[in-house]
């Protein structure tokens, strides 16, 4: 709740430092839905530091994010949760777009395809 409250008031960073928190306190097996949430906020708020930051930074916060999404659709999957793995996805979309528009040559190219 720390971490939401943080990012609805637009502190990303306070909000990343909340979630990263309680992620050590989640696990795949155990937990994994939970586990999951948790990396898609991590997700989000990278995504959202990225947008608002400049240089090499931006990449960084950006494919943190996208690796945030990925390991969350191991448990998103079509087929057991279809609007969380839509979202995800769309998630994914967003954060791939943004560093692809943020990187030049061939390398963007490629992100956004």
């Amino acid at each position: 709740m720390a971490g939401d409250a943080a990012y609805n008031d637009y502190r990303f960073g306070e909000a990343l430092a909340s979630y990263q928190r309680a992620f050590k306190h989640t696990s795949k097996e155990q937990t994994p839905a939970l586990w999951a949430a948790v990396l898609i906020d991590i997700g989000n708020a990278q995504w959202a530091m990225g947008l608002r930051t400049h240089g090499a930074d931006i990449h960084q916060r950006l494919a943190e994010a996208v690796a945030a999404y990925r390991a969350a659709l191991e448990v998103r999957t079509r087929e057991s949760l279809p609007l969380d793995w839509a979202a995800t996805q769309n998630n994914l979309g967003n954060a791939l777009r943004n560093q692809g528009i943020r990187t030049a040559g061939e390398a963007g190219a490629k992100l956004l395809s």
